[in-house]
């Protein structure tokens, strides 16, 4: 989809593709919920931090995570975010 550089609304196509905007329903009920919405929060998983560059464990982790590391034996950031801790306390 191309946005239209004039438009005050990110969410509106540009005049020669607005044809090209799916006419699935479910399309149509998202489009719709997300130009209600006042503010949207994006998630994304590990796979998007990796290719940022973002290491899991290594210097970086040993440094921030040294009480974790050395209380919990944790190993890496991303094992180290499912962690059973024991008492809400500790968590």
């Amino acid at each position: 989809m191309t946005v239209d550089p004039t438009s005050t609304s990110p969410f509106e196509a540009a005049p020669a593709a607005r044809n090209e905007i799916p006419s699935d329903p479910a399309f149509a009920a998202a489009r719709d919920a997300l130009r209600r919405a006042d503010h949207i929060l994006i998630g994304a998983g590990a796979v998007l931090s990796t290719a940022a560059g973002l290491a899991y464990n290594g210097p970086r982790f040993k440094r921030l995570f040294a009480a974790f590391i050395e209380r919990y034996g944790m190993t890496d950031m991303y094992s180290a975010g499912f962690y059973p801790f024991r008492t809400l306390a500790d968590y």
